[in-house]
């Protein structure tokens, strides 16, 4: 039997930053990922998110996961189409090339060893809103392009509150770095 793995992602774009996060339960476990690209849309951003989570999986060589995964609609219908699209040699029914291919490609093969179920959203889940924490640090300017980091306490009260708590870590850097 497969053991189960539930993984919400969000992706998140302003004008000049984006975010991705994930929250990924493996048993008792919860793993929290989080990284940024400059210039990024929010479907990409979203996406990366996705595929990020699924790379961790691949830490567990030889193992194959039912995993449930919460993603945006954006995601969760291209993966209902993931597998056409190869078939067609990553085209669309009108014979274009779908956006993000890229991404599109490297989620169809880091999906195929597992299980993979889409869940809707539900209306308040713990993980989820940590992923969208995660998602919006990032996009207001927590992390320069790439960087994965760990929030490492939750964060309450939206935006507003993702914003009190970037300005936080960042009155307290200063000391560290005299700490150092």
């Amino acid at each position: 039997m497969q053991q189960l793995v539930k993984v919400h992602t969000h992706g998140i774009a302003t004008n000049k930053h984006s975010g991705w996060g994930y929250a990924l339960r493996i048993g008792i476990d919860l793993i929290e990922r989080a990284g940024s690209a400059p210039g990024t849309t929010p479907n990409r951003a979203c996406l990366t998110a996705a595929v990020e989570s699924l790379k961790l999986l691949k830490e567990y060589v030889g193992r194959s996961f039912r995993v449930e995964l919460t993603a945006s609609e954006y995601v969760t219908d291209g993966m209902g189409w993931m597998a056409k699209w190869a078939a067609r040699g990553w085209k669309t029914p009108t014979n274009t090339t779908p956006t993000n291919v890229d991404l599109w490609q490297e989620l169809y093969e880091l999906a195929l060893p597992h299980e993979v179920v889409l869940v809707k959203p539900t209306a308040w889940d713990p993980d989820a809103e940590r992923a969208e924490q995660l998602a919006g640090y990032m996009a207001v300017g927590g992390g320069s392009g790439g960087v994965q980091f760990y929030l490492p306490t939750p964060v309450r009260g939206g935006l507003k509150g993702i914003l009190a708590a970037k300005a936080a870590l960042e009155a307290r850097l200063p000391q560290a770095k005299e700490k150092l």
